[in-house]
């Protein structure tokens, strides 16, 4: 992401406050700007103008910070950065004239992630003063603390739909796993007496890297909060894989795809979920307008084509799913079959209700709990529509790391609900 060389300082003595350190890349001629990393504190770079920078280091050792990023490790190392990469240290300022709205957004986001991108502090502070059990406790803690704020992530979104930020939350999220894992290993190697240096050495890089990730993202969305420039890159990421997804699904008059004894596929799709929902093959016979033998020949034309031609047939098969049928759908709103009443609709119009149904459906399985029971009961959906609905809802992939944080999250509420409704189990209390 930033062209850097890291290196471990070899003169402590060197790296004084206020000294100045500007070298020339032999293979660009940019200037590039050295940052001192020491004595537990991560010295600042300042952005260099007119060829020139400034170098700030601190050697008292302690957990410090020095301007505004700091870390916890017992070791000193020295950054070099291209002067352009170096602006991305700082957080930007919001511009002249910036939409509020748009600056309160950015503000909200960056406030989520700010309080977890320094977790590590607590745990490396407790292992190196002898508190193995604190520094466990504290990554426990920091672990947790990161899933909340990728919920909270999750649930800000985007700003009207200028997606800037939210495509750097992945990003940063990862990183932040990466660290406690990297946090993780510090620990057992600082207990077993094995080397650590090199642990702490990328920690550090990491902690930089989270940084200018969010400093660089900030600064992309203040300079265009519409997000038209983020827009772009992402359609043209996803331009490949949409590709290959028409790709797959096939000419639409290709014989395979054809009507069979008049029911279509999609006729099909649509009265294969009304079997599952407790319709008859009558009444799915009756709303398509054939009889039933009709009905049930073409069903198992259908479910043979999938069999032979699973990429086209079956690729259509799971786009149909999520797609109304005009025919069943005013079979429904006449109250015709047992799903009358059903909030099956509501499924593919309401983000939120499909999460809680998708999270509740995956809880009661986890928890043993029926979940075409529980769902029919209290939110009249069956584990058919709900499954149908997310295939719709995850059609497009851009918004499928936000729709399962979010489920994720709910289905650690439910879990403990049905936890708590179940109450022990059977051999909880016993003692081996």
């Amino acid at each position: 992401m930033f062209g850097k060389m890291f290196k471990k300082a070899t003169d402590a003595a060197s790296q004084v406050a206020g000294s100045t350190e500007v070298e020339l890349s032999e293979e660009t001629g940019e200037a590039e700007v050295g940052v001192s990393v020491s004595g537990r504190g991560l010295a600042s770079a300042a952005r260099g103008l007119g060829g020139a920078a400034r170098r700030m280091s601190n050697a008292v050792r302690g957990v410090e910070e020095v301007d505004w990023i700091h870390h916890a490790f017992p070791y000193s190392y020295e950054l070099e950065l291209f002067d352009e990469d170096a602006r991305d240290i700082r957080r930007p300022q919001p511009p002249a004239g910036l939409d509020p709205a748009a600056f309160q957004y950015a503000d909200t986001w960056y406030n989520i992630w700010a309080p977890v991108r320094d977790g590590h502090i607590t745990p490396v502070s407790a292992v190196e003063a002898g508190d193995v059990a604190g520094a466990n406790a504290a990554v426990v803690q920091w672990q947790q603390d990161i899933e909340a704020a990728n919920t909270a992530q999750a649930q800000l979104g985007d700003f009207r739909g200028a997606r800037t930020l939210v495509l750097a939350n992945s990003d940063v999220y990862e990183t932040l796993g990466a660290m406690v894992s990297l946090v993780r290993e510090y620990i057992g190697a600082r207990l077993q007496g094995g080397p650590s240096e090199d642990l702490a050495f990328e920690a550090i890089e990491r902690v930089l890297s989270i940084h200018m990730t969010m400093n660089e993202s900030l600064a992309s969305f203040y300079a265009d909060p519409t997000g038209a420039a983020a827009q772009a890159a992402e359609d043209a990421a996803f331009a490949p894989i949409e590709a290959m997804r028409q790709s797959m699904m096939g000419d639409p008059s290709a014989p395979e795809l054809q009507p069979i004894n008049g029911v279509s596929l999609h006729d099909y799709v649509a009265g294969s979920a009304k079997i599952n929902e407790g319709w008859s093959n009558e009444q799915v016979a009756a709303v398509l307008g054939v009889e039933r033998p009709q009905w049930e020949q073409a069903n198992a034309g259908w479910v043979e084509r999938m069999q032979t031609h699973m990429m086209t047939v079956g690729m259509q098969y799971s786009s149909l799913m999520s797609t109304p049928h005009p025919l069943f759908e005013a079979a429904a709103a006449a109250g015709a079959g047992p799903g009358a009443g059903s909030q099956a609709s509501r499924l593919k119009t309401d983000r939120d209700f499909y999460i809680e149904c998708a999270a509740v459906m995956a809880a009661a399985q986890e928890a043993g709990v029926d979940p075409s029971g529980y769902l029919e009961a209290n939110y009249q959906v069956t584990t058919t529509q709900v499954a149908g609905a997310g295939v719709q809802w995850m059609q497009d992939l851009r918004n499928a790391d936000q729709l399962i944080t979010l489920q994720q999250a709910k289905q650690r509420e439910f879990a403990s609900v049905f936890a708590q409704q179940m109450g022990p189990g059977i051999a909880d209390d016993i003692v081996f």
